[in-house]
């Protein structure tokens, strides 16, 4: 049982990196990821055709040696939803033990892409197939897959902020704003943007970068919601600020309504932490306050009803 254990501490690594891998709305190339006798793991990608992989995944999976205690494959796969039209993207996760080749597990691991509008979640994985455990057995085993998942550094964060128990759901990970609502908390971090930097100037391709980069630090910030709100906003910037600057947009008014909105719902400690972290961003993204800019912060200021800037 012991070398299974550490099997499946190596397998929740893996599901790890995974989830870090395709976080970003990627789809993540098929991996296999090995642990040795010696305890050390190992991943190899399978960068090859969809079918390739999966074929040449199977057969590592079937030709383990006598340096490895147990091997997973880890790919990407789509599986019907109870609660939308489409189909639900998932890992898929197949584990194997050397010395046990006749046991096998699968987990379904669902998550929704960070191309959605909601943003990346993911979700609780579930088993799909089970051969040569008992029930007690596999729920032992569960535990030891989430201590190898909380092992990785970038995965486990992702895993901690994003992770939702309920797939496809229309609110947010606490049930606080409907999907209306999160669609026009998205757009904070935009009118900021325009806010400080004013139309013309939000066009140019440096400072659509210079945002680009602040929004995939935005964990910088250390406010789950901000981080949440980001998550789908990196997929094609530049188009949803010309969006913003072609129809006319009154930024100011706009963060008015925004923070009526997160006030209302939120407790009032997280609502000012939620309007120093938008008003955190407004400043890195004036590299040089200008007067302009100082008076755009002040706006803002009054828009988000906090006093001064604290960060």
């Amino acid at each position: 049982m012991q070398a299974t254990a550490k099997v499946m501490e190596m397998a929740g690594y893996c599901a790890a990196h995974s989830i870090w891998s395709v976080c970003d709305g990627e789809t993540l190339i098929p991996l296999v990821g090995y642990l040795g006798v010696d305890d050390r793991c190992s991943m190899e990608r399978l960068a090859m055709g969809p079918l390739a992989a999966l074929v040449q995944g199977e057969r590592k999976l079937l030709s383990l040696d006598a340096s490895q205690l147990g091997a997973v494959l880890i790919k990407n796969g789509r599986q019907p939803s109870r609660l939308a039209a489409a189909n639900q993207d998932c890992l898929i996760l197949d584990v194997r033990f050397a010395h046990a080749p006749q046991c096998r597990l699968q987990y379904v691991l669902p998550y929704r892409s960070g191309h959605h509008e909601l943003g990346f979640a993911v979700h609780n994985p579930v088993l799909s197939d089970c051969q040569g455990f008992d029930a007690e057995q596999v729920e032992i085993l569960s535990e030891f897959f989430f201590k190898g998942l909380a092992a990785h550094e970038q995965g486990s964060a992702i895993w901690h902020s994003h992770y939702q128990s309920q797939l496809d759901q229309q609110y947010d990970q606490a049930g606080q704003f409907t999907l209306e609502e999160l669609q026009l908390l998205r757009r904070a971090p935009l009118l900021v943007y325009l806010l400080v930097l004013g139309a013309e100037a939000a066009l140019v391709d440096a400072q659509v970068q210079r945002l680009s980069a602040l929004l995939a630090a935005a964990g910088s910030y250390r406010n789950p919601l901000l981080t949440r709100l980001v998550g789908s906003l990196a997929h094609d910037l530049p188009t949803q600020i010309a969006a913003m600057v072609v129809a006319p947009t009154e930024a100011s008014a706009e963060l008015r309504v925004i923070h009526q909105v997160f006030e209302a719902h939120l407790p009032e400690a997280e609502s000012q932490a939620f309007a120093q972290a938008l008003l955190a961003l407004a400043e890195d993204l004036a590299a040089s306050i200008n007067p302009a800019q100082q008076a755009a912060v002040r706006r803002l200021r009054v828009s988000l009803g906090v006093g001064e800037l604290c960060v």
